[in-house]
Parts: C-alpha cells; structure tokens; sequence
C-alpha cells in the first residue's frame, strides 16, 4: 500500500505509553499549551492534540497571547508554568514572533517539561544522540514511519525541504545519526526541484501549500508530509498528492498522516516527563 496512514503506526506507540503509565504512581498529568496569534494552522494542530490528550486522560491547559504580547509577559508564563508542579508537559507552538527571543525560551524552559524539545539541554541530547532527553516530536514521527517502513537509511539520500528548528533541523540530525546523506533546503535554495529530485526521501515541512509537485519527486521515491496548511476550514499539505501519488513507492496523507503520529509522540513524552518527575521528587 503506497499511502502510510498514521493511525496504524499509532496503535505501536498507544502500547508504550501503556507500558509507561505501568511505572507512574500519580496517573493525573497536566499539560499547558502555549499559543501566540490566531493561525489557522496552529489552532488546528492545537485542536487536534486537545482532542487526542482528552481520550488519553491528560489534561490540557490553554495559554494564548495576542501577537503583540510582551516578551516580559510571555517568559513570566513560561516561568511560571516551569514552576507549577499540577503542569507536567509544556508545548510552545513555534514560531514566535519576533518581539519574543525564542532563544531565551530556549534557555528558560524546564527542560524535563519540555516535551517537544525545544531547550538548549533537549537539543545539546539530541545533537550527541543522548536518548534521555526529548526529541522534538514531529521529527521523531518522521523517525516513527521510517521504522514502520523497516528501511535502513543509511547511505539514501534524504531532502528536507525547510530548515525550522521544530522540524527541518533536528529531523536532519536523526536522520545523520542513521547515517543518511542529507540535504536541507530552505528558501534560498537555488534549485529546489534539483534538490529534491535526487533524492530517495523527500520530507516537505516548509509551510507552503502544494509546494512539492510531480517534477521535485524521482521515481519510487518515499515523500513524507508534514505540512499543515489551512484555507477555507480544509487541511492541505506542502505535497500535491494527487500529482506525486503516481511516482511514489509510500507517501504520508494530509491530514491522517504524520500528525496523527505526532500527537501520540507527544502523549507518550508527556507520560515520560511524569515519570522523570516522580524520580527526581524521590531524589530529593
């Protein structure tokens, strides 16, 4: 079957959060969701983990800034969700406006709060391949499917096309620790269509809609869709499906592919962050 549907990769995490939620004592976990502006295509992913959070049990609190808030107002709600012990998950949707330094963020966030990996400790983990820590968690969805797949990528030439630090950069780091050839594009990119047509995995995070077509994707090439583009309440991803479908060997669907996958990454680091949390109370 050429198109990989999330929900059955997610059945394969729902039985590891099951296995953590064995270890936790307190089975009570808070997660707050911190949103700058009304994007359509953040309120979507929004909504899509308040709805998959409510059927797990966790709860969710909902923090939202017009996009003129203060950097002083935003870093005292980041402080103190750092410092409510009901809150055992953060999620900042990125990217931030530019009033706020996001790489203060980086710095202030608890690190064992920060279950999309986004602090300076997570990043510095994921750059040494240190397991302990939290890898932001679309990429590590992208790493789910590879695996469901069971393709080793070492030596396949992999393109990423966008260079954020929620997808496109870290993606490039696990995708090196596999020992794949990447490249990553970006809006300078000279010749995205050369970029991409060599390769044996195309991901597409870039943001904008039917950005990837039929010409960017080389014959029984994998193209794995991360976007999230929302125009007239309907959901469209950065690949042209109906375009590529013909030359792909697998291809992820939007919506019902990687962020289906992404939502219960999520849910299990928040049951992780839990049990890190009872260990370090223990210690003390």
């Amino acid at each position: 079957m050429k198109i990989i549907k999330g929900k059955d990769i997610a059945l394969k995490i729902n039985e590891e959060i099951a296995n953590l939620k064995q270890q936790i004592k307190n089975k009570d976990t808070k997660v707050a969701i911190v949103r700058v502006g009304n994007n359509g295509d953040d309120i979507t992913y929004e909504k899509s983990i308040v709805k998959k959070f409510k059927e797990l049990n966790i709860n969710t609190q909902l923090e939202t800034f017009t996009t003129n808030v203060a950097q002083e107002i935003f870093i005292d709600t980041i402080i103190n969700l750092n410092n409510d012990d009901d809150i055992n998950g953060i999620i900042i949707l990125r990217p931030l406006p530019k009033q706020i330094d996001a790489d203060l963020v980086a710095r202030l966030i608890d690190h064992d709060k920060d279950i999309d990996g986004m602090s300076y400790t997570n990043i510095a983990r994921l750059f040494t391949s240190d397991d302990f820590g939290f890898v932001p968690c679309t990429p590590q969805a992208i790493m789910e499917i590879i695996d469901y797949l069971k393709i080793d990528i070492g030596g396949l030439n992999v393109t990423i096309v966008g260079a954020g630090m929620a997808v496109g950069r870290p993606l490039s780091l696990l995708m090196l620790n596999r020992k794949a050839t990447v490249t990553t594009c970006r809006t300078l990119t000279r010749d995205l269509v050369k970029e991409c047509s060599k390769a044996d995995i195309i991901v597409a995070a870039a943001g904008v809609k039917h950005l990837i077509k039929a010409k960017h994707v080389k014959e029984n090439a994998i193209v794995i869709d991360v976007g999230i583009n929302v125009e007239n309440d309907k959901i469209y991803g950065d690949v042209d499906f109906d375009n590529v479908i013909d030359k792909v060997k697998y291809i992820t669907p939007v919506p019902g592919g990687v962020g289906s996958i992404t939502t219960m990454i999520l849910a299990k680091q928040v049951f992780k962050a839990k049990l890190i949390q009872e260990q370090n109370k223990k210690e003390v």
